[in-house]
Order: structure tokens, then C-alpha cells, then sequence
């Protein structure tokens, strides 16, 4: 089945081709086109704008002129560095000292330069061109700084894990002195109810003993004394 359709095809290509290329393209005699007219060939037709400020072209370096270089330009001449010279790496106290907003814009400016160095030296290799030499080492900074600017963040967010293990800490031990706080109170409170209820205890059992013994002291007839009579000696 699909042989058949493989020579179906093949024999109908052709003519669809034939049919569009003499559609398409008519038949112009040499003669009529002249090689050094003045006329410029017509704009394409469907010929889309553009935006000169696109994304894309922060991967290229633009010279003085305002032009977009995928080989030429180097840092200096960038427009966006506005002359800056090349410089070594950032280093991490400086890092330090920087808000988290100015290493965000600080990542992305290293970010871009990266992408920068990445593109034209790739541009060289297509070419069989020779790489600059400040290519190496300059790759080798931002690398490093870029490194460094996560290895201060990383500071940064071990040092506020251990604020917050520190404050959840705190919190912790002062809800333990309430909470021993509250026992003690519950602890003086109990034992005094207890003792309260001990010594109420104590009272009545002397005072069921007491009244016990003047009930048997009432109830019990008196024991008669008898006298002892003296012994009378035989004469």
C-alpha cells in the first residue's frame, strides 16, 4: 500500500511543480532586462518591521556607530558600557556590600557579557578565525564573579535561617517560662487546696473524737470506789 502511494506521489509532483513554475515565473526575454538600471528591485511584499531594540540583540556588541557586530567591538567600544574599561573580577566583600536589587542587576549585567563573550567566539570558530586572546581570561572573571555574587547570597540566606532559628528560639523559651510560670501557679494553688483540705480533715476527726468520748463518758455509770479497811493486829 504505501509503495503505491510512494509512485502516486512521485508521479504527481512533477506536475504540480511544472504547473506552478510556469504560473509563477513567465517567460522574460533577455533582452528586456537591462543589468545596469538605476531602478532599484522592488521591496518584498510582505516585508515585516522590526524592532531595532529587540532582546535578541543583547547577544551582539554595538560599535560607536550604533551597529551590531558579531565579531568586532570589545568593551570598551560598547555602547551600553558607555567606554568603560575592562576591569578584574568583583570580589566578595564588595559583593557584600551591594542590596539584593543592585546584585540582581548585577547578575544579569555579568549574565549578558557572558553571552556576549559566548557569541563571538563562537562567531570566530564558524569562521576559522582566531580567537582574541582577552577572551580566555575575560570569560574567567565574569565566571568568577558571578560565582561569588551567589556565594554571597548563599551568606545572606544562612545568616537569616539562623536569625529566624534564633528568634524561633527566644519565642520558644519564653513560652516555656509561662508555661512554667502557669504550673507553678497551678502547683502553689493545688497544694493549698490540699492542705486546706487536710487540716479541715484534722479538725473534724478531733472533733468526732472528742464528741465521741463525752457521749461515752455520758453513757458509762460511774465505777463505785471502795475504801480499804485497816488491818486490825491480834493481841
Amino acid at each position: 500500500m504505501f509503495s503505491v502511494l510512494r509512485t502516486a506521489a512521485s508521479r504527481s509532483c512533477p506536475r504540480v511543480l511544472a504547473r506552478r513554475t510556469l504560473a509563477t515565473v513567465p517567460d522574460v526575454p533577455a533582452a528586456a532586462v537591462d543589468p545596469e538600471s538605476d531602478v532599484p528591485d522592488a521591496a518584498p511584499k510582505f516585508r515585516i518591521p522590526t524592532n531595532p531594540n529587540h532582546g535578541l540583540y543583547h547577544f551582539f556588541r554595538r560599535d560607536k556607530n550604533g551597529e551590531y557586530t558579531t565579531i568586532g567591538g570589545t568593551h570598551q567600544e560598547d555602547i551600553v558600557n558607555k567606554g568603560g574599561a575592562l576591569g578584574r573580577a568583583w570580589l566578595a566583600p564588595e559583593l557584600r556590600l551591594k542590596s539584593f536589587e543592585d546584585l540582581h542587576v548585577l547578575w544579569y549585567v555579568l549574565l549578558r557579557e557572558r553571552n556576549l563573550l559566548q557569541t563571538q567566539q563562537y562567531e570566530l570558530r564558524r569562521q576559522g578565525l582566531k580567537a582574541a586572546a582577552h577572551f580566555g581570561w575575560r570569560k574567567k572573571d565574569v565566571r568568577k564573579g558571578m560565582a561569588r555574587i551567589k556565594y554571597v547570597l548563599n551568606e545572606r540566606r544562612l545568616a537569616y535561617q539562623g536569625a529566624v532559628e534564633l528568634h524561633n528560639q527566644e519565642i520558644t523559651r519564653a513560652l516555656d517560662a509561662e508555661v512554667h510560670k502557669a504550673l507553678l501557679q497551678d502547683y502553689e494553688a493545688t497544694r493549698k487546696e490540699t492542705e486546706a483540705r487536710k487540716s479541715t480533715k484534722e479538725r473534724w476527726t478531733r472533733a468526732e473524737k472528742r464528741a465521741r468520748k463525752t457521749a461515752a463518758e455520758k453513757t458509762t455509770p460511774p465505777i463505785p470506789q471502795t475504801v480499804e479497811q485497816p488491818e486490825v493486829l491480834a493481841a
